[in-house]
């Protein structure tokens, strides 16, 4: 946004946020354009307050929509981190900021109406997506291992690389690989491992696989009218040692409170079907 308070200050009241525009054509007359003076006057609070909101202050530039590159490999225009791009990146933070992850039920149609992308895994270009791109790349260092967010120099995500596309000053492969969140539910970030054990090694939107806690079964039967305790092994612990081939635990079934347990092919929780989308 342009600093009217710097550039034209003898027309301006105030300070930021909340300046206003006085009634005069220069700022030396006094004969003034009313009609002028209440058009800037309602759209300059709009503007201002959006941007204090999100603790900026006018960067001076004038606002400018530039895509990113240029001739046959000119994108779309980026909007965080440029300068001349403050209103519309004011707007972005104070909703929603591209890398936001979000769950809905919304169709394909309110997806791109939203500036929503469905996370399969896709490859996309950093000249289209360039706000996606400069918020979420994981960096020079961690991109030739990182599992998610990195950048290449292809399309098809083959060949990882740290050059290609500069936006506002960040340079990084031009094509960004994002993770495939289908079937997956999300777990914090737990780099210090204080309840996902394997947390320190994980790199961000890498996926981990269904998991049951170790662990043993008892079994108890009756032998000569004395009670004994076994574990899923055929080896029965009591008084002595005992060991009964062919005693094995299971299906599992009821313990008389709980109902009968479910079981299937994984270990999960309940849940609702729903997509999983990044903003851009």
């Amino acid at each position: 946004m342009k600093d009217y308070l710097a550039t034209y200050g003898a027309n301006v009241v105030g300070s930021f946020p909340v300046t206003t525009a006085k009634n005069s054509t220069t700022s030396v007359s006094t004969d003034g354009t009313p009609f002028t003076q209440d058009g800037y006057n309602d759209i300059w609070p709009l503007f201002m307050a959006l941007l204090d909101r999100i603790a900026l202050t006018p960067s001076g530039t004038q606002e400018a929509y530039v895509a990113v590159g240029s001739g046959s490999s000119a994108g779309i225009g980026s909007v965080v981190g440029n300068p001349a791009q403050q209103h519309l990146n004011s707007l972005q933070r104070q909703f929603s900021q591209p890398g936001d992850i979000i769950s809905h039920f919304k169709n394909t149609t309110a997806q791109s109406q939203t500036r929503e992308l469905i996370l399969t895994g896709q490859i996309v270009d950093g000249f289209l997506y360039p706000d996606l791109w400069y918020n979420t790349w994981v960096g020079a260092g961690l991109n030739s291992s990182a599992p998610a967010f990195y950048t290449t120099s292809d399309s098809g995500g083959t060949t990882r690389a740290t050059t290609g596309l500069t936006v506002n000053g960040v340079t990084g492969g031009r094509y960004l690989k994002l993770p495939d969140l289908r079937g997956y539910s999300l777990r914090g970030v737990d780099t210090g491992n204080l309840r996902d054990p394997a947390g320190s090694t994980r790199g961000l939107g890498s996926a981990q696989l269904d998991a049951f806690q170790g662990h043993w079964h008892e079994v108890h039967a009756q032998i000569l009218g004395g009670s004994i305790i076994a574990y899923a092994s055929n080896n029965v612990y009591g008084s002595t040692f005992f060991n009964i081939p062919g005693v094995n635990a299971r299906t599992p079934i009821t313990d008389g409170t709980n109902g009968t347990p479910r079981t299937a092919v994984e270990t999960r929780m309940v849940n609702v079907n729903c997509y999983f989308s990044i903003r851009y």
